[in-house]
């Protein structure tokens, strides 16, 4: 009798342990699909190794795409060892630019919604462009300038 009600219990937990396991793993098929494809684009302003001088704007342009969607372009500006001058570089706040869509222009677009101010340090600089989209994939493009 103990052998029988022994191997009765042993049955009932393997099909209730084999059960919650396959109830576990149905949940997968019902999930989205997860975006893991990076967006694209072309930056066609600036040109690379573009001069600007001290009291002008930095335009930027460019063409961005996504095969779910796009969320935005991060601008930032990052300085080279190659400055001159006894003032300070320039290190603007990043600039968001808000893209919708799967395909998405961004034209005469004011970078960092200021002009190049007059007392910083002349030379190297890069502009990064980080490209996002929805599902938080990313591409940095990178070009490089010069203000004097």
């Amino acid at each position: 009798m103990k052998i029988r009600n022994s191997l009765k219990f042993r049955f009932l937990y393997t099909a209730l342990t084999l059960s919650l396991v396959l109830t576990a793993c149905s949940g997968d098929d019902d999930e989205a699909v997860k975006d893991l494809i990076k967006p694209t684009g072309t930056i066609t302003m600036p040109l690379e190794g573009e001069t600007f001088l001290r009291g002008s704007s930095i335009i930027f342009e460019g063409t961005f795409s996504d095969d779910v969607e796009l969320a935005h372009c991060e601008l930032s500006l990052s300085k080279l060892k190659s400055l001159k001058g006894w003032d300070i570089p320039w290190t603007p706040e990043s600039d968001l630019v808000h893209l919708q869509g799967t395909e998405d222009e961004v034209s005469a677009y004011q970078a960092f919604k200021q002009v190049i101010p007059s007392d910083i340090m002349s030379g190297d600089y890069v502009l990064n462009a980080k490209l996002v989209d929805e599902a938080g994939n990313y591409i940095v493009y990178s070009v490089n300038v010069k203000i004097y």
